[in-house]
């Protein structure tokens, strides 16, 4: 009867566990779609103040028709503004790219580590590793690129050895990402028994 019981309670606490994870991975994708939704406006209004230099520059052409010499000086003027906007323009747009990249790689961490579950396909790199994680296949693989593993796969390491790693590793992001590759294989074997 305790047996019973044991295992429909066990049952239950996974069924927990999977559902607060699914929860949490919506979550998390919902925030981060908004915060992406923000980033893309805010490089879009840079780009309509581009467009507005843009159509002063057709202006100045007609002004130089007219009065060449000071619209000339006032061109050369609004040329390097323009050069600086693009310049703005191109920093934005890296500055958007990078923030839904590391937005999408601190969920999938947190996820990962916090479940020990494949949150979505993704490939994430740090310093030290290069991840995939594909939630298709089921799979999480992985190769280490700094440290006494250099060039070989996370598949490949025993328990202990991914410890070392981890142990070794000097910045967070490698860190919790492995922690979370710990847990999955955690929580798989636990699986299979």
């Amino acid at each position: 009867m305790m047996s019973m019981l044991n295992k429909a309670a066990e049952a239950a606490q996974k069924a927990a566990m999977s559902t607060a994870g699914a929860i949490e991975e919506r979550a998390r994708g919902v925030r981060g779609a908004a915060l992406d939704t923000v980033d893309t406006v805010k490089g879009a209004a840079v780009k309509v103040v581009n467009v507005s230099l843009f159509l002063a520059d057709v202006g100045i052409t007609i002004a130089v028709i007219v009065a060449p010499i000071p619209t000339l000086i006032g061109a050369a003027i609004l040329w390097l503004f323009a050069e600086q906007a693009g310049e703005v323009n191109d920093q934005i747009n890296r500055t958007v790219s990078n923030r839904q990249s590391k937005r999408q790689r601190e969920r999938a961490i947190a996820l990962l580590k916090k479940y020990g579950r494949i949150p979505e396909t993704a490939t994430i790199s740090t310093g030290w590793v290069d991840v995939r994680i594909d939630s298709r296949a089921g799979q999480v693989t992985g190769k280490i690129c700094k440290g006494e593993f250099k060039g070989g796969s996370l598949d490949s390491l025993s328990t202990s050895d991914l410890d070392r790693l981890i142990e070794m590793c000097p910045d967070t992001d490698t860190r919790d990402l492995l922690e979370g590759y710990r847990a999955l294989r955690v929580a798989r074997s636990s699986e299979t028994q």
